[in-house]
């Protein structure tokens, strides 16, 4: 509720200056509710944003090495086939 003194002076305009007077006061309180509504909201995205970007990085990390290490597997198993090759011509030839 308003404070005493404002809720006097509204009263001497009538009752038009009471209802727009706890209007008015609602609208404000209201209004600055929203704002620290907004503003939290702002802050949880931003604690959001944060967190995804850092399971993006990592995500990014972890395929760098997957990548890494497949491209080694791949060039471990072409020298195994060509050392096959390579005992099999041996017998065969």
């Amino acid at each position: 509720m308003p404070p005493l003194s404002e809720m006097q002076w509204f009263a001497s305009l009538g009752v038009g200056g009471v209802l727009a007077g706890m209007m008015f006061f609602y609208y404000r309180r209201d209004r600055r509710n929203g704002e620290a509504r907004l503003i939290e909201m702002a802050r949880q995205q931003m604690e959001l944003t944060k967190e995804f970007r850092s399971i993006v990085e990592n995500n990014t990390r972890a395929m760098e090495q997957n990548s890494e290490a497949i491209f080694q597997q791949s060039v471990a198993l072409e020298r195994l086939e060509r050392a096959i090759e390579r005992v099999q011509d041996r017998r065969h030839g």
